[in-house]
């Protein structure tokens, strides 16, 4: 970091970062999909090195908020994300591979979150075997097969939906503080 305007915007994407982690908590989860959007948007206006100077910072701040390991697995994943978009527009990738590489980061967080904290996050495959079990019988159907690819599908499209929102946000983001920028 070597200008005061990126050690100000770092210190105010670090505390951004913080006030989205504290609403996370208190809305169980709802800001989730945006804790990385922050640390792109500084990226897309700074390098991939000061980024991942923020990017450490934001996750020391989530150990000294929280303390809680599955919420520090969270930030430290989602930052990741952050900083795979940051990496794809530095190398100036294509939409569709930086969408592939944020895809291939975003999976690799989802296999930790569900395998190791999907009772933390609130979903896990036996829960949602259960769950998708459970509504068939209220329609009197009784499934005993398929219903964990139902499960793991269920899965699929929420991570393909949580990575287009994460996309699109950070996008719309960085366009209008570009053409605020710009004026």
């Amino acid at each position: 970091m070597k200008n005061t305007r990126s050690i100000t915007s770092g210190a105010m994407t670090v505390a951004l970062t913080g006030i989205i982690l504290f609403l996370d908590r208190i809305t169980v989860g709802l800001f989730m999909s945006f804790l990385g959007i922050p640390l792109m948007v500084y990226g897309y206006f700074f390098t991939f090195n000061e980024s991942i100077i923020v990017y450490i910072s934001i996750v020391l701040l989530s150990v000294i908020v929280s303390g809680m390991l599955p919420t520090v697995v969270m930030m430290a994943g989602y930052g990741l994300v952050g900083l795979s978009f940051i990496w794809a527009k530095e190398k100036g990738l294509s939409t569709k591979k930086l969408l592939t590489v944020m895809g291939i980061v975003l999976g690799f967080v989802y296999i930790i979150m569900v395998l190791f904290f999907g009772e933390y996050f609130g979903f896990s495959i036996g829960v949602a075997t259960e769950a998708v079990r459970s509504f068939l019988e209220t329609f009197g159907i009784n499934a005993t097969w398929g219903v964990d690819l139902v499960a793991y599908l269920l899965l699929f499209v929420t991570y393909l939906m949580e990575l287009f929102v994460i996309y699109m946000c950070g996008n719309l983001i960085i366009n209008m503080l570009s053409k605020h920028k710009k004026s």
